[in-house]
């Protein structure tokens, strides 16, 4: 009987004992797999903060572009809705260049426009890729001016006598009344993670505007 219920006692010990021996450490499996998932979870983190810091530089470049185009675009219907065909007809007008005076009002004695002492003027730069927005005085002196960067191509164009768009000229523009303003821009974005590969990002906006003061 002592014998027995000694056993007895020792059993549990023993079982508990074995159960510590188990626990302590882990298996050469367990390690592996928990490397194995650590270095999925690196690996998403840093692809993850790659796109991120990738994608940052072109989508701001990406919003400028498009905020400069609408500005432009913006400006020029503006200004050009306060002059007329004939007065923006006057002053040579052609795909790479615009010139006018705006109405101030109409002489009832007369029946002729009262216009501004001073000009508007959009040109094109070609060579520099960038349209420049003048105030002029009326000696032609610059007396402000806006400058519209990564415009790709000239922005004037009006219809002929069969309604097809077609370069900006006097005899068109004073026929149909009707400019139409083709912005086109584009911009090279180049990171460091892009390496020699450089993004081009384009936007364009087209506005045909009917000339009011006639």
């Amino acid at each position: 009987m002592l014998t027995g219920q000694r056993e007895i006692k020792l059993g549990p010990l023993v079982y508990l004992r074995s159960l510590r021996t188990k626990s302590s450490g882990f298996t050469i499996i367990e390690v592996l797999l928990a490397a194995v998932l650590l270095a999925a979870i690196l690996s998403a983190l840093f692809l993850t903060l790659n796109v991120g810091q990738l994608s940052n530089p072109i989508n701001s470049a990406r919003v400028e572009l498009q905020d400069n185009v609408r500005r432009l675009l913006y400006w020029i219907a503006r200004d050009v809705r306060d002059t007329s065909s004939g007065e923006i007809a006057a002053n040579s007008p052609s795909s790479e260049h615009i010139k006018f005076r705006q109405v101030q009002g109409l002489d009832t004695a007369t029946g002729y426009y009262i216009l501004s002492t001073s000009y508007i003027e959009y040109a094109y730069d070609a060579e520099n890729k960038k349209i420049t927005r003048n105030s002029l005085d009326s000696t032609g002196s610059i007396l402000q001016s806006w400058t519209f960067e990564n415009i790709t191509q000239p922005p004037f164009f009006t219809r002929d006598s069969l309604g097809a768009v077609v370069p900006l000229s006097q005899s068109y523009l004073l026929s149909n009344r009707k400019l139409i303003v083709d912005i086109n821009a584009e911009k090279s974005v180049c990171t460091v993670r892009i390496g020699q590969d450089c993004l081009n990002l384009a936007f364009s906006l087209t506005e045909e505007i009917k000339i009011r003061n006639e």
